[in-house]
């Protein structure tokens, strides 16, 4: 990677990222921490069989699927689907 041209700064300097790039190879990582915290705090768990697949049986099953950037939700009850989606939203 390198440094922009509008940057006039010597050639042996290092820049310090304030959030993730695509491309680098911690952007997975950075983006599974981000999305973890809010679906943990609304009552996900992840499965021990596959780390893209959380689920939540808090009074109906609801399952989130996710691959790279694309998440798949499911459950039957609307209401709740459209609360998931808020929370996704303000990530």
């Amino acid at each position: 990677m390198s440094k922009p041209e509008c940057f006039q700064t010597g050639e042996n300097l290092v820049f310090k990222l304030k959030r993730s790039l695509c491309g680098l190879k911690q952007t997975p990582r950075f983006w599974n921490t981000a999305l973890d915290n809010p679906l943990k705090g609304i009552g996900f768990t992840q499965t021990k069989s596959d780390p893209c697949l959380r689920v939540n049986f808090e009074l109906e099953l609801l399952i989130i699927a996710t691959y790279i950037n694309d998440i798949l939700l499911s459950g039957k009850d609307k209401m709740k689907i459209n609360k998931i989606k808020q929370t996704l939203q303000s990530i």
